[in-house]
């Protein structure tokens, strides 16, 4: 993961996001890495809603989503970043 996506991050954030290197992904049972995709999934889930329902409050208020785009940068960053964790894990 990238270094400027890691600095966007809370410590839950990157301790869940350290849990899927490879050495870490390695000594799962089976039932941890379920538990592990889940938590990955809610994540990105969580990170995704957030992002389309501020996007979408914003535009509104901006006449647009080009206009809006701008100040919900953090937000896709995090939604963008979950979303390649989660397609990372499912890889395996």
């Amino acid at each position: 993961m990238n270094a400027s996506l890691l600095a966007v991050l809370n410590d839950a954030e990157r301790r869940l996001v350290a849990q899927t290197e490879r050495a870490e992904l390695d000594v799962l049972d089976e039932d941890a890495a379920i538990e592990l995709e889940a938590r990955i999934r809610r994540a990105r889930n969580k990170y995704v809603g957030q992002y389309r329902r501020a996007a979408s409050a914003r535009v509104a208020e901006h006449g647009g989503r080009g206009g809006a785009r701008p100040e919900n940068q953090r937000a896709g960053t995090l939604a963008a970043g979950a979303r390649r964790q989660a397609k990372k894990d499912s890889r395996g």
